[in-house]
């Protein structure tokens, strides 16, 4: 149960009004026995404005109903109330009550004090597990329920806080909350040895296969030059001075004679033209194949997030 902290150098006569009928509501609720209601209209009086004897109030109807560790915090708020201020009405029969209330509860809890960083930065913000504390309990004794416990803060552009207590019953625990500037990024920067490629061996596969081809193509146009060669040696016997006698048999040994000449001339051109391209793309594959090194730096800078630390660099 948490209440803002009200201070009024001008009260508004509205809120001044509205909490006066609510705290006299709850005491008529608090006369017909209906302590909930009681309490409700209380706590809505206390989100106006605080005073010890509205927080006596609270305390006792939180312990009618058995909420022992409300009754116990109201309680301790209203007796520190009532310590600082001398000015309000019955301050003793407050201050007492409010102590018998306190001796008949805090048995079965624990306090932890939390105190924050000084100066205090922007934005901070205390939790006890996932309650937050306000900040007129920083600094004091604030009732917990025994067990483990978990502190932690954050702040604007600041490390965030975490720490874990364990806590008895009667039993008390204090936590200096640090909240730190994240430390400056620096870049790092770190040499690298030149990375060196493995040797990679070149393909002689395809050429020397491209340039046999070439080869064996030369080979037949070869072949076929030979066998051109006698038809027209034969024909020039047949035909002295390039006379001949027209018969079906010399027709044919002179249509044999020209295509062998083509089919000699043919392979003769691929057989070079595949044994020159061959050997070019040998010749590359030698070139290409020789190992290239290369330097290089890495640049690498930690950094810190909301997520938690990380790096980032450029390779």
């Amino acid at each position: 149960m948490l209440f803002p902290l009200r201070v009024w150098a001008d009260p508004d006569p509205v809120e001044v009004a509205a909490r006066r009928q609510l705290i006299q509501d709850a005491a008529a609720a608090r006369q017909a026995g209906n302590h909930d209601q009681a309490l409700e209209l209380a706590t809505r009086a206390a989100n106006i404005q605080i005073t010890p004897s509205l927080m006596l109030f609270i305390a006792e109807e939180s312990q009618v109903l058995h909420r022992d560790l409300d009754a116990l915090r109201a309680a301790e708020e209203c007796l520190a109330g009532a310590q600082r201020d001398t000015t309000i009405r019955n301050r003793e029969v407050v201050i007492t009550t409010c102590t018998n209330v306190i001796n008949a509860t805090q048995g079965s809890f624990g306090h932890v004090t939390v105190t924050a960083p000084s100066p205090t930065p922007e934005g901070t913000q205390i939790l006890l597990g996932e309650h937050v504390l306000d900040p007129r309990f920083w600094g004091v004794a604030y009732a917990v329920r025994p067990g483990h416990l978990q502190v932690s803060a954050s702040a604007t552009e600041r490390v965030p806080f975490r720490r874990e207590v364990d806590i008895s019953a009667g039993g008390t625990a204090s936590v200096s909350v640090e909240l730190p500037t994240p430390a400056p990024v620096q870049s790092v920067v770190v040499p690298v040895q030149p990375l060196v490629p493995p040797v990679r061996r070149p393909s002689i596969v395809g050429p020397v296969v491209l340039m046999g081809v070439g080869a064996a193509s030369l080979v037949v146009g070869i072949a076929t030059g030979a066998t051109t060669s006698s038809s027209v040696a034969q024909l020039e016997m047949a035909c002295p001075g390039r006379i001949c006698v027209d018969s079906p048999e010399l027709r044919n040994q002179y249509a044999g004679a020209q295509t062998m000449a083509a089919v000699t001339n043919a392979m003769t051109i691929v057989g070079g033209l595949l044994i020159a391209g061959g050997g070019a793309w040998l010749v590359v594959n030698l070139v290409t194949s020789r190992p290239r090194e290369r330097a290089s730096l890495w640049h690498i800078t930690p950094t810190v997030s909301g997520y938690g630390p990380g790096i980032e660099g450029r390779f």
